[in-house]
């Protein structure tokens, strides 16, 4: 089997303090990235100047300035469209990735051809977070369409830790509302290669640094006036992908349960969330609790004989995503 050809995308918005060290990061592995994309998204501080003194001439690393801002997914579709590796691998401008990111990474798409996407944890500097753990070990995620698109919940983690088939990103990037997604733009990502039936792999290993500091955009999340344009924006993104998939919402609707029956050892704050969705849309009673029972069956014979194989985590930094409306 031929290796397979890798590309880091980084992207950056007026980090002048913290891109650097993310860029050093990918320079450094102990499996060298094939390329490295640097897209600026029109960076006001400096920048555009550090960045060509420093790399302008660096033969492994290409920079790309955008010429207006157009907030984070705009400037990841920048270096997507720009990209040549089979894979494609997120660093946000600020955060780092650990030297041996690649060479854990790598082996697992080469084992798993069904695996479109692949995420690792991370864990968090400059900042204290504690988050709470349980089973650790890899896995192979089980599809995750009705959940998305039905539960409003987003199976993945945040961009630093993300990474994709080029030929997946190919049809995730094209959505016509992109300006949506100034920032989350891992939302964006994971709820998308969800509704194109993605199979994704856990890898359960710290690999990423994740740095808070008072530049933080997610910080802007929890404001109301944030909140509400997002969920306007997942709502437009569902319609979307409703649409132009051909999606049969009462279809999805009477296979939540054998869709969470694709998932090895899943979490039973996975049922839960799937449990809720069934109780808030399926109006028939008879239905519903059919539905549950085959939830709590399924989790009960997957506790009871996991497959050791597949062993699923727990990890919180898988970042089951829900937003409730």
């Amino acid at each position: 089997m031929s290796r397979l050809k890798t590309t880091c995308i980084i992207d950056t918005y007026n980090h002048e303090r913290f891109v650097c060290d993310a860029i050093e990061s990918a320079l450094t592995q102990t499996l060298p990235f094939d390329e490295i994309l640097v897209v600026d998204d029109a960076s006001t501080d400096q920048s555009r100047s550090i960045l060509q003194e420093r790399y302008g001439d660096h033969e492994r690393i290409e920079l790309i300035f955008r010429s207006s801002n157009g907030g984070q997914l705009a400037c990841i579709q920048s270096g997507v469209l720009a990209a040549s590796g089979d894979i494609c691998c997120f660093l946000d401008g600020d955060d780092r990735l650990h030297s041996n990111y690649l060479e854990r990474l790598l082996p697992h798409y080469q084992d798993h051809r069904q695996c479109t996407c692949a995420f690792v944890s991370c864990e968090e500097f400059d900042y204290l977070i504690r988050r709470p753990f349980s089973r650790p070990g890899n896995q192979i995620a089980g599809f995750s369409v009705g959940i998305t698109l039905l539960g409003n919940t987003f199976i993945g983690a945040p961009t630093s830790c993300l990474s994709f088939r080029r030929e997946i990103l190919k049809k995730i990037f094209t959505y016509p509302l992109v300006i949506d997604w100034l920032i989350r733009s891992d939302y964006y990502m994971i709820g998308v290669s969800s509704l194109l039936g993605a199979r994704k792999y856990y890898v359960d290993e710290k690999l990423v640094s994740f740095r808070w500091h008072d530049q933080n955009n997610s910080w802007t999340c929890k404001e109301k006036l944030a909140s509400y344009r997002r969920r306007l924006s997942l709502n437009r993104l569902r319609c979307f992908y409703e649409s132009s998939l051909g999606m049969d919402a009462e279809s999805l609707y009477d296979d939540l349960h054998r869709e969470f029956e694709t998932w090895v050892n899943p979490r039973w704050k996975l049922l839960s969330l799937y449990a809720r969705t069934n109780l808030q849309i399926i109006k028939n009673i008879i239905r519903k609790m059919s539905q549950i029972a085959s939830l709590i069956k399924h989790k009960i014979r997957t506790r009871l004989h996991p497959k050791e194989s597949e062993v699923g985590s727990e990890h919180y930094c898988t970042l089951l995503y829900h937003d409730d409306e």
